[in-house]
C-alpha cells in the first residue's frame, strides 16, 4: 500500500508557513480544539494522496506544498506551487478572475537513489533520467485540472512512447501515484453514505471489447460483476459476490444484502451498447425474511456501512476519517480498528475511546502518531493555524506516563496537557 510519510506547507490558506509534519505507518491522530483545522488538514492529506489539488484551484493565494509518498522501496517527492500571476499595469476589468503561475516538480527515488525527475512550469515540462538526454514535453492542463502529476507522466508516455525504454521509472511512479480514482475523507456524519448512494457508472460493449467508467465511490469488483447480466434488468448484485463488501450484512445484523443500481439510460449504435446507471438501492434482509432499504438503517448502521465501503474503494491509499466513532457501538468500534491495524490512517477525533485504541510502542512512535492542531497569532497579528508533531519533551512525558499502565491514552494526554 501507498503511505504518506511527510507533508510540508510553505503556503496554504492561513496555515503557519514552514509547517512540516512526519507521519507513522499506521495510526496518525489529530488532536485539538474545535476550529483549529483538523478537518482542513484531513482534506489536504486526502488531496495529496489522491494527487488531486482541484479543490484548491481557485483560491486567491494559491499554495506551495511538498509531500512524500512511498511504497516498498520506491519514494515519490512532489512539490506543487500555485502563485497568483503578476498582472500587467492595466485597469482591472470588472469580474476578472485571478490568473496563476503553476510549477510542479516530482522526484522519483528507488532504494534512496534518484531514478527520475519531472519538472513542469505551466504547460511545458521536462522528464529527466540520470545519464540520459532530457525529454521536453507538453502538458495539456496545469494544477487546476487535478491529477497533475499523473497527467504529466502520461504526457511523457504519449509523446515518447517506445523511446522511453525500460529504465525510466515511469511505470513505477505511475503505479505509486495510483491511476485509479479514490474518494476523499470519510466525513463525520452521513455525507459519505449520500455519495455512495448517488454514485454512477457506465458499461460499454463494442464488438467483444468492453470498457468501464465510474465515479470514485464504485468498487472495481462491482463493475466486473456488473457485466454478466448486462442484457437484463433489474440488475441485482448480492454482497456475497463482492469480496470487499460480503462481510457487511452479518456485521450489521442481517443475513444478506444486495445492491440494485438504478438504470439511467441504455443506447445501442451497431454493435456498441452503452448502459449508464445513476445511484444505488441497498436492500438488507433479516433472519425472518423481511427486508429494509439502506434508508431505514439506524445512524450507527449507516456510519459503519459507509466506512466499510470506504475502505473498499480506497483500498491502496491511506484512510482519512473524521470522527470515525460517531454513532458506533463499542463492538463496531473494534471492527473498525481491526481493519485499520495494518493500514496507514489519519484520524481526527474528540472521542476518548478512539485514543484509547491507539497502540503506543516507543517514544519516537509517539512523535509521529500524534499531531497537535492549535491557533496562534502570526507576525502580522492575524490568527493562523499551527500544526505540528509532538516535540521530544512532549513525547517523553507522554511515554513515561503511559508506561506506568495506570491511565489510558486519553487520560495521559489530558493529564500531561497534550490534548
Amino acid at each position: 500500500m501507498v503511505r504518506l510519510t511527510r507533508l510540508r506547507i510553505d503556503r496554504f490558506r492561513n496555515v503557519k508557513p514552514g509547517t512540516e509534519l512526519r507521519f507513522g505507518p499506521t495510526f496518525n491522530v489529530l488532536l485539538g480544539k474545535n476550529a483549529t483545522g483538523k478537518s482542513t488538514l484531513l482534506d489536504l492529506i486526502a488531496a495529496v494522496t489522491n494527487d488531486n489539488l482541484l479543490a484548491y484551484a481557485k483560491e486567491d493565494t494559491g499554495f506551495d506544498l511538498t509531500w512524500w509518498l512511498e511504497k516498498d522501496d520506491t519514494e515519490v517527492e512532489v512539490r506543487a506551487v500555485r502563485t497568483p500571476a503578476k498582472r500587467p499595469s492595466l485597469p482591472e476589468r470588472l469580474g476578472e478572475e485571478n490568473e496563476f503561475d503553476d510549477r510542479l516538480t516530482m522526484v522519483l527515488r528507488t532504494a534512496g537513489t534518484e531514478t527520475g525527475r519531472l519538472e513542469v512550469t505551466g504547460t511545458r515540462g521536462i522528464w529527466r533520467v540520470p545519464d540520459e538526454p532530457e525529454m521536453p514535453l507538453e502538458v495539456r492542463a496545469g494544477l487546476a485540472a487535478g491529477r497533475a502529476t499523473l497527467r504529466a507522466l502520461n504526457s511523457v508516455i504519449e509523446q515518447y512512447g517506445d523511446d522511453l525504454g525500460m529504465t525510466t521509472g515511469i511505470d513505477v511512479a505511475r503505479g505509486l501515484l495510483n491511476a485509479g480514482r479514490h474518494p476523499d475523507r470519510f466525513d463525520e456524519a452521513l455525507g459519505s453514505l449520500d455519495a455512495i448512494i448517488r454514485s454512477s457508472f457506465e458499461l460499454r460493449h463494442d464488438s467483444g471489447a468492453r470498457a468501464m467508467m465510474s465515479d470514485s465511490w464504485v468498487p472495481q469488483e462491482f463493475l466486473l460483476a456488473a457485466y454478466a447480466p448486462l442484457s437484463s434488468d433489474p440488475f441485482v448484485a448480492s454482497f456475497d459476490r463482492l469480496q470487499w463488501l460480503k462481510e457487511i450484512p452479518a456485521i450489521l445484523g442481517f443475513t444478506s444484502a444486495a445492491l440494485r443500481p438504478r438504470l439511467l439510460t441504455r443506447s445501442q449504435e451497431g454493435e456498441k451498447v452503452t448502459t449508464r446507471y445513476q445511484g444505488f438501492d441497498c436492500i438488507f434482509q433479516r433472519a425472518d425474511g423481511s427486508q429494509i432499504s439502506h434508508e431505514l438503517l439506524s445512524f450507527g448502521q449507516k456510519r459503519l456501512f459507509s466506512f466499510l465501503w470506504y475502505l473498499a474503494v480506497r483500498e491502496e491509499l491511506p484512510v482519512v476519517a473524521d470522527e470515525l466513532l460517531n454513532g458506533l457501538h463499542h463492538e463496531w468500534i473494534e471492527v473498525c480498528f481491526d481493519r485499520l491495524r495494518d493500514r496507514q490512517s489519519f484520524l481526527a477525533t474528540q472521542h476518548p475511546l478512539l485514543l484509547d485504541h491507539i497502540p503506543v510502542e516507543s517514544r519516537e512512535a509517539v512523535r509521529t502518531t500524534f499531531i497537535r492542531c492549535s491557533l496562534e497569532s502570526g507576525p502580522d497579528g492575524r490568527e493562523r493555524m499551527a500544526w505540528r508533531n509532538f516535540d521530544e519533551d512532549e513525547a517523553e512525558r507522554f511515554f513515561v506516563a503511559y508506561q506506568t499502565g495506570i491511565q489510558q491514552v486519553s487520560e495521559v494526554l489530558r493529564t500531561e496537557g497534550l490534548w
